[in-house]
């Protein structure tokens, strides 16, 4: 028992590790993994066209790329945007600065002189080590533009031989089980495609939810902020905490009064309330559905092995590990401990609301 238990340790210190090692190759082809579940559909929708799935694979991949150009080109617009702005917010940080800076020296002894010699002399150091590292930086960005480059590659391709790769997997399964392994091939990639296809709708529709709250709100730069605090409601738990004091942060800085900043914790708690009860269940669905403990655990070692791109897709793969645990009998245990125990969150609402019900009128 005790050797079992070493063994599994060991096993999984070098599977991490082995991970770590290998991130430059493994990611790229994690990533077009994911992106080529996701491009399936309109693939096939094309080779229904009888345009051939070269063709079709190569058209799919050429729109995810104008996807992600004009993604990128809105981001530059509206980043530079926010950057003009910058001089502004310093002006209304300076008074809560100053407030501080007394603050500081009246507990400390510290004069409001010191304290800003103090703050340059670090900003100092701070920009001879950006300098210091700029070619490092330039190195990053090409290695980034090759490594978007390869996942492209690899996604191109494994759309064009995805039936090849699953024909391997069947073949390694013995004949007389071939047959319901092809069912649960296929049946994992489709819950597997819902779920990464649901979380992109998700974000769009918590996107809009946002631009429009706090464009009512009065917060500048809307569209910036709502798509960011979308995007980081990938994050479970922590990434929706650090959207509220973005948003808030902004909206102190550019001058909201304190209703409109109660506007915006207002809009914040719709939000959750309209992603966790209409969003979560109709849209990604219960198919694969994490429990808190695994989705933190999963969060903390894909960033760990793989920084934020691990923290991005560890999400999806755990829960396509779990599709793939619970159709297979050997493997339920696994896809139990994965999943969340209870009823669906609409059926606990459900009972929630016909307690209320219960309460109010017997």
């Amino acid at each position: 028992m005790i050797l079992n238990a070493v063994l599994i340790i060991l096993g999984v210190y070098f599977s991490v590790a082995g991970l770590i090692q290998a991130k430059g190759f493994l990611m790229p082809l994690a990533i077009a993994g994911l992106l080529a579940m996701l491009m399936l559909p309109f693939s096939n929708i094309l080779e229904r066209w009888m345009l051939g799935r070269t063709v079709a694979s190569f058209v799919s991949i050429t729109f995810l790329l104008a996807l992600a150009i004009g993604f990128n080109f809105l981001l530059v617009k509206e980043i530079q945007k926010f950057a003009q702005d910058i001089p502004e917010m310093l002006d209304n940080l300076q008074p809560r600065l100053d407030r501080l800076n007394a603050y500081i020296s009246e507990k400390t002894g510290v004069s409001p002189w010191q304290q800003k010699q103090q703050l340059l002399s670090i900003i100092k150091d701070r920009m001879v080590n950006i300098g210091s590292n700029a070619l490092s930086l330039i190195s990053n960005v090409r290695d980034f533009l090759m490594a978007t480059l390869l996942v492209l590659v690899y996604t191109f391709f494994f759309m064009l031989y995805r039936e090849r790769f699953s024909r391997f997997f069947l073949m390694l399964i013995a004949e007389d089980k071939r047959s319901e392994a092809r069912e649960i091939i296929h049946g994992a990639g489709r819950i597997a495609q819902h779920y990464l296809l649901g979380r992109i709708i998700l974000i769009l529709f918590l996107a809009l939810i946002y631009y429009i709250g706090f464009f009512a709100s009065g917060l500048k730069h809307t569209l910036f902020l709502a798509g960011l605090v979308a995007a980081l409601s990938l994050i479970p738990y922590l990434g929706n905490i650090i959207g509220l004091f973005l948003a808030l942060g902004v909206g102190l800085l550019t001058g909201l009064g304190a209703g409109q900043l109660i506007e915006i914790l207002v809009i914040f708690g719709a939000a959750q309330l309209i992603e966790s009860y209409v969003l979560e269940p109709y849209v990604v669905g219960q198919q694969v559905e994490l429990n808190a403990v695994i989705t933190i655990i999963a969060i903390v070692l894909g960033g760990a092995v793989w920084g934020v791109a691990g923290v991005i897709i560890a999400l999806p793969v755990v829960g396509m590990a779990k599709v793939i645990c619970d159709h297979v009998p050997a493997l339920q245990p696994f896809g139990y401990l994965l999943g969340e125990d209870g009823h669906s969150t609409m059926d606990r609402l459900s009972a929630f609301k016909k307690n209320i019900f219960d309460k109010v009128f017997h």
